[in-house]
């Protein structure tokens, strides 16, 4: 009779992508060629949420399957092959996720620094997903003296205090110590994901409350060069309180280019002051977007104190009036025409943001029918949009038109008169106004409240 043994070994392990752990351990069971042959299956991809695990594995791969030699039989079927070659367990892809909260009292920087090199030196070509959360205190001084190889991604909810705000740059982005790390997410006020604002109005009010007592950090003692840049694909700074315009500097407007950049997000970080620190943002734009495929950026909003001031209205205004090369609307105008998906938070907004109006046949209205392509599932929309051959803009204005001259509608009118292969989202909600609405160059506008967008909850990433 014919058992699975007998496939080709290529379409062996292609069944075995498709079981899980459980089953393969079920399938090792069977006999010893059956444990044999699940070995390199059983250990390609492994996913690990407890710290005795990730002790239990590092001790397993040290040891050498123990099992009488193959039988003749199973080297004809599959070509010879060695016991070596069979009991082989090499790991491809490891996603460790480790929480401070409920195990932080057992794991030290020293232990887990040694347990993933030790996986690495085994495992020479594994990636590695390493997921930290429960503010994990000691992170950083526990880490600082060490090199931890072929970890891929880092997820990282941290705190930090006055002595490790500025480290914390060095032993993520200086290349010394994550040297094979491709992407990154930092947050430095949540202690997990659970903990993360649900929707677009709850992140806004997150970050609100930091912003209306932000009290300017002394400077920062020299740091860099920021070697790691030149290898990350994606960063993802969400919620970060050490981010301030002089380390906005020293990562992104320095010599370091991270040509290999991808996706950029750096969202509602209470100490870059959106009009403040304006020159910092203007430059940060101005090199992202030049290599970017998908950034998104969200200013904090300004404090209650300020806007009933009215001061940053005018200290905006008389910024961009003296130095238009500053002004993000011009910026996102001319140097992110290439980029094909942008997310954008600002204080302000004008006509600016958008292209000239684009010169088409004279359309009547009944004429014109709406996007063809659905609006629902909303937090697919960029992706749907890319796909089909358009870029997508999202602007929120988080306090208006960035000067008196003209008006929301003027804003949507020029909207829907953009290019054809470009999408605009447009929205702003106050108390005395709620405006939301969808423009696709050629198509009728949708329109609809800001509110239902920003009350949204999150899907997915």
């Amino acid at each position: 009779m014919a058992s699975f043994l007998d496939l080709p070994r290529e379409l062996f392990l292609s069944v075995c992508s498709y079981l899980a752990p459980t089953e393969l351990t079920s399938l090792a069971g069977v006999s010893r060629d059956n444990y044999l042959a699940v070995q390199q299956p059983l250990f390609h991809r492994i996913q690990l949420t407890r710290y005795g695990n990730l002790i239990k594995l590092v001790h397993t791969l040290q040891q050498i399957p123990i099992v009488s030699p193959i039988s003749l039989a199973q080297r004809q079927r599959w070509h010879r092959l060695s016991d070596e070659q069979l009991c082989d367990r090499d790991i491809r892809h490891l996603r460790l996720e480790l929480d401070g909260l409920r195990e932080g009292d057992r794991i030290t920087g020293t232990i887990l620094a040694t347990c993933l090199g030790a996986i690495a030196r085994k495992c020479f070509r594994v990636k590695i997903e390493l997921i930290l959360k429960g503010a994990w205190p000691g992170f950083v001084r526990q880490l600082e003296n060490h090199s931890i190889p072929n970890v891929a991604s880092l997820t990282l909810y941290v705190a930090t205090n006055r002595s490790t705000r500025d480290r914390i740059w060095e032993l993520l982005l200086s290349g010394s110590y994550f040297t094979d790390l491709r992407s990154l997410y930092l947050n430095t006020m949540a202690d997990s994901d659970d903990s993360l604002p649900r929707t677009l109005y709850d992140s806004i009010g997150y970050a609100e409350h930091s912003s209306a007592s932000q009290i300017r950090q002394s400077a920062v003692k020299p740091l860099g060069p920021f070697s790691g840049l030149r290898n990350m694909e994606t960063i993802l700074l969400n919620h970060v309180d050490i981010l301030n315009d002089q380390l906005l500097g020293l990562l992104f407007c320095s010599d370091t280019i991270p040509k290999r950049l991808k996706r950029l997000e750096i969202v509602n970080c209470p100490k870059l002051h959106p009009i403040r620190d304006l020159k910092a943002i203007a430059t940060l734009l101005r090199r992202s977007l030049r290599v970017v495929d998908t950034l998104k950026f969200h200013t904090c909003v300004l404090s209650q104190a300020e806007i009933d001031e009215g001061s940053p209205t005018i200290t905006y205004a008389n910024q961009i009036q003296d130095t238009p090369a500053n002004h993000i609307c011009n910026i996102i105008r001319d140097v992110g025409k290439r980029v094909p998906i942008l997310d954008l938070a600002l204080p302000y907004i004008c006509t600016r943001i958008l292209q000239p109006p684009t010169k088409r046949p004279i359309t009547h209205e009944s004429q014109r029918d709406y996007p063809h392509i659905s609006y629902e599932p909303y937090e697919t929309l960029p992706r749907r949009m890319v796909d089909a051959g358009f870029k997508h803009r999202r602007v929120l204005s988080l306090h208006g038109i960035c000067r008196d001259a003209h008006g929301w509608d003027e804003l949507c009118h020029l909207a829907s008169e953009q290019d054809d292969g470009v999408s605009w989202e447009l929205l702003f909600s106050s108390e005395e106004d709620d405006r939301g609405s969808w423009h696709v160059g050629g198509c009728l506008p949708v329109f609809y409240t800001a509110d239902e967008v920003l009350q949204r909850p999150f899907v997915g990433d």
